[in-house]
């Protein structure tokens, strides 16, 4: 008789999660974790955290100063939350997809929407070639004295290397690029302009052209983007 009462008692509590109270404002008092919110269980100002779990603990948290995770009641100065995991403030960073990635180093830009400029980071130029190339663009394809368009490849690449998490930050770039170039030819070639050369002119388009295409429309120039913005950037804030 006892086993089936015993065995009774225990199908009751089967389908309901006990908690087991933590510091309770009642010495001995625990309730289930669905009362958390309907007693009175947590002091004015603060509310229940909830550890899951076969026997969920209940604690109080404040929370302008504490964050509850996981059930886990954490410091929110120090914490943050990403999908019920917490990470450090200072080190990581919860990206979109809800994953927890590291601050300092980017594996993916589309993890770091929010990215900021990394402190001390200065973005360096290499003139019109890209880092490591073989056969290297000339920055003076013309080959004129007022034709040069390395500056334009040095703003470029200064513009690369300025963290940007505008969706547009790259085209922006890239069409500063293409226009730099543009002004070159039209100023060396152009009505007025110390060559007046209406053929060398057509001709110092389309390799301004050419350089724009190089930059904007190939993986490469993608590739280029994307090491520069992780060597410029930090994830989040």
């Amino acid at each position: 008789m006892k086993r089936i009462i015993w065995l009774l008692s225990l199908l009751l509590l089967v389908g309901k999660v006990y908690a087991i109270c933590d510091n309770p404002p009642t010495p001995g008092f625990c309730q289930y974790v669905s009362d958390c919110h309907i007693h009175d269980y947590c002091p004015p100002g603060k509310t229940c955290c909830i550890t899951p779990g076969p026997l969920a603990h209940i604690n109080c948290y404040d929370p302008v100063s504490q964050i509850c995770c996981g059930g886990y009641v954490l410091d929110s100065a120090t914490w943050g939350c990403c999908n019920d995991v917490p990470y450090r403030l200072t080190t990581q960073c919860c990206s979109p997809s809800g994953v927890v990635v590291s601050k300092f180093s980017i594996t993916n830009l589309a993890d770091c929407p929010s990215r900021k400029p990394r402190p001390g980071y200065t973005a360096t130029a290499n003139g019109c070639g890209a880092d490591g190339c073989v056969i290297c663009p000339p920055d003076n394809p013309m080959g004129d004295s007022c034709s040069s368009f390395a500056g334009a490849c040095t703003n470029h690449d200064i513009c690369y290397g300025t963290c940007n998490s505008s969706p547009s930050a790259k085209d922006d770039c890239d069409s500063a690029f293409h226009n730099a170039m543009d002004s070159v030819c039209a100023s060396c070639y152009g009505l007025g302009s110390p060559l007046e050369d209406l053929t060398k002119d057509v001709d110092c388009i389309g390799l301004s052209l050419s350089y724009y295409v190089a930059v904007h429309d190939t993986p490469a120039g993608m590739s280029a983007w994307v090491a520069a913005q992780k060597a410029a950037c930090i994830c989040c804030p």
